[in-house]
């Protein structure tokens, strides 16, 4: 049978159509090894057959799709893997996601291949840390919940061991607090029942360092230094005399009713906006702060839907009392647009 070419022509146009169709089927099916049946189970088994046993991708690394990335988004899943210095896997680290209070909301352990995986996290900006003895630590500021893996590489360095004490005495569960500039506090660390601490892979530098024990009215307050020279071989070690400290009361309340605030976040610190800074969480409008020695502290107030409250403070001999009122502010609602006026979603504010 002959045809005409403008026939044939139409053929080979129908039959491109219809491969087209089926390619782009095959295209859009779902994968068993994509990104949503990597987090089904949300095993670390998972993320080494994805990754690998011994390196994961950079923080930078992309991902095969955008539809992927939104798909993990939604299940607010944080993963990755945790370094030695060598770059080798560390298996055992210990790896925590704070929020902006400070507090632990998720912990894991790293795996044989140094893999750990958060699950169900809210979204919110966290500070993630993975500790490990023998090593310092590695730390992520401002992560969000994402797709994309986040590789955190331990630390070498100098170790430093102290004891906490009061007049010649040990001081148990205390906590010592260590950081430089603009990464204050950097560590974390609780003495033990003999008052002692280590600090492990301390980087050559000044540091400075802060001693609290809650509960038990003592506080080394501000300005404590540890100075590591980079030419000692020697673990450093130092002893942190903790001074007296009275009991200032805290009400926060609503300026116009009265009535407590439910949730606040109080900021002590040498003068405004200083390195140097304790942050603690107030549920419920009442406090109690028993680890500021004698002497004047600044103090920042923030609660959610209330203006900032600032101010200069005293702390004398005897227990005290502080009233703060916050007043309300205003409620800023918007669109965050590119340069042609498209809405841009996903994005961080502050």
């Amino acid at each position: 049978m002959n045809l005409s070419r403008a026939k044939r022509t139409g053929l080979w146009l129908s039959l491109a159509a219809v491969l087209a169709v089926v390619l782009a089927l095959v295209t859009l099916r779902p994968s068993s090894h994509g990104p949503d049946a990597l987090h089904e189970s949300s095993g670390s088994a998972e993320l080494a057959q994805a990754f690998g046993r011994t390196q994961a991708p950079t923080e930078g690394a992309g991902t095969d799709s955008d539809a992927a990335v939104d798909a993990v988004g939604e299940r607010r899943t944080l993963h990755g893997q945790v370094l030695r210095p060598s770059g080798e896997p560390a298996p055992g680290a210990l790896v925590t996601a704070q929020d902006a209070t400070g507090e632990v909301l998720f912990e894991a352990i790293a795996d044989s291949g140094g893999l750990f995986a958060f699950e169900e996290m809210p979204d919110s900006v966290y500070v993630v840390e993975a500790s490990l003895d023998g090593h310092g630590p590695a730390l992520a500021i401002g992560v969000r919940p994402r797709a994309t893996p986040l590789r955190l590489t331990l630390q070498g360095g100098q170790d430093i061991f102290g004891i906490v004490t009061h007049e010649d005495e040990p001081v148990p569960g205390a906590v010592v607090q260590v950081g430089g500039p603009g990464t204050f506090p950097q560590r974390s660390v609780l003495a033990d029942a003999t008052g002692r601490f280590r600090l492990a892979g301390l980087r050559a530098g000044a540091y400075h360092f802060i001693a609290t024990a809650e509960g038990q009215g003592l506080g080394s307050g501000f300005g404590g230094r540890i100075l590591i020279d980079e030419a000692s071989t020697e673990a450093e070690r130092m002893e942190i005399p903790l001074r007296s400290a009275p009991e200032l009361r805290l009400t926060l309340v609503d300026g116009a009713s009265g009535e407590p605030v439910p949730e606040a976040v109080v900021t002590f610190s040498e003068e405004s906006l200083h390195m140097l800074s304790i942050n603690q969480s107030v549920v419920g409008g009442e406090h109690v702060v028993d680890f500021l020695p004698r002497g004047t502290y600044f103090l920042r107030v923030r609660a959610a839907g209330y203006l900032p409250w600032e101010q200069t403070i005293r702390i004398g001999a005897r227990p005290g009392d502080l009233r703060v009122e916050l007043r309300s502010g205003a409620r800023v609602r918007g669109t965050v647009r590119d340069e042609a006026g498209n809405p841009v979603g996903r994005v961080a504010m502050s």
